[in-house]
């Protein structure tokens, strides 16, 4: 019976790294497969950046292996990994044209000047720049969204088996950010090339991602696609790092108990160790606010502290206990049909699946 293994295009395996005595990295291991957007996301100084100069070549690990489409690459040199990258601050040669710039590394390799023409078009085609338009501009002449497709075309122009992107999106507005999202979710759907991308913004991992790292401190804390991160976080650093979530200090009173300031909650079936303190999570948009609620688990009485409006939702801070308050997520129009004013009394309430995690206090 033959027996197939799986070939990985990225291999991080049991990576250590240091500098001077500071740790940076502890153990780290992750598999990234074949034409995958794979995110790794944490707060600054978590290691991100680290990790991906680790695969890059340009920074060597104290301990640990890399592999490259099944190959160890730990101690080779950048140029013979096959490895493209875009740096935050793109690196663009503001003197050369938008040709020169995606032909420039072409060049370098001694690729033929027919070749070059060709390739450099293909991909000016994908990152939507016709060469007939764009090809003999300047850098100074573009807009800073058609600047990031440029450094996304010199990138992909040597067509590397594995495309690393440093926070590449966060010197753009706004709205130019969330529009380069989706455009560079298309661009690695119709390139096919493996995406490994780097960033501290949780929707930006979160709209692109086919699975997501989350790192915190030098260490995994967890992994898996974005509806398990942000549904299912493993401990209370994913549950507050990914998106609002509200904590309720209590304990557990049983398998589908919990105790907290403002009563007791019905809660899932849990499987845990945690006795004595414990914290509940839910998320915001979760809670459900009404003058009076019906068919939950969970129904308790408060008063709203605080709206805060963010367009089409709005947050409502309710008061239940002395020293607990529970953000809701709610739409403007649900606000509107009920009438919820701020000192108004009101009815909270959710069912126990809603509950995302009880994680050790």
């Amino acid at each position: 019976m033959v027996i197939w293994k799986l070939e990985y295009d990225v291999e991080l395996i049991n990576i250590t790294k240091k500098y001077g005595n500071t740790p940076v990295l502890s153990n780290i291991s992750l598999n990234v497969e074949s034409n995958e957007f794979f995110s790794i996301l944490g707060p600054s100084g978590s290691g991100k950046t680290t990790i991906l100069r680790i695969i890059a070549g340009l920074v060597k690990p104290d301990d640990g292996l890399v592999k490259i489409k099944g190959v160890d690459v730990t101690f080779l040199p950048p140029y013979r990994r096959r490895v493209g990258m875009i740096f935050q601050h793109l690196a663009l040669f503001p003197h050369l044209t938008v040709f020169e710039n995606i032909a420039y590394s072409l060049r370098i390799m001694k690729i033929p000047e027919n070749e070059i023409r060709r390739r450099v078009k293909e991909y000016l085609e994908i990152v939507n720049l016709p060469a007939e338009i764009y090809a003999g501009r300047r850098i100074n002449q573009l807009s800073g969204g058609q600047q990031q497709r440029v450094a996304i075309a010199r990138a992909l122009v040597m067509e590397p088996k594995v495309l690393l992107l440093d926070e590449p999106l966060g010197s753009l507005d706004f709205k130019l950010r969330q529009h380069m999202m989706l455009e560079l979710k298309r661009l690695q759907r119709t390139v096919g090339t493996t995406f490994i991308y780097v960033t501290h913004d949780q929707e930006e991992a979160l709209i692109m991602s086919d699975r997501i790292a989350v790192l915190n401190n030098g260490r995994i804390e967890q992994i898996g696609s974005p509806s398990e991160i942000y549904g299912k976080p493993k401990n209370r650093f994913v549950a507050s790092f990914i998106g609002e979530a509200n904590f309720i200090n209590g304990k557990l009173a049983g398998d589908e108990v919990f105790v907290c300031s403002f009563g007791y909650v019905k809660i899932p079936r849990v499987n845990t160790s945690l006795n004595g303190r414990a914290v509940l999570s839910i998320r915001p948009e979760r809670i459900r606010i009404g003058l009076s609620l019906e068919g939950l688990d969970n129904i308790y009485k408060g008063e709203i502290e605080e709206k805060i409006y963010t367009g089409s939702y709005v947050y409502v801070k309710v008061k239940v206990s002395e020293d607990t308050f529970l953000k809701c997520l709610v739409p403007v129009v649900d606000i509107e049909n009920l009438g919820l004013e701020e000192g108004m009394n009101v009815a909270i309430g959710w069912n126990k699946q809603d509950i995302i995690g009880i994680f050790e206090d």
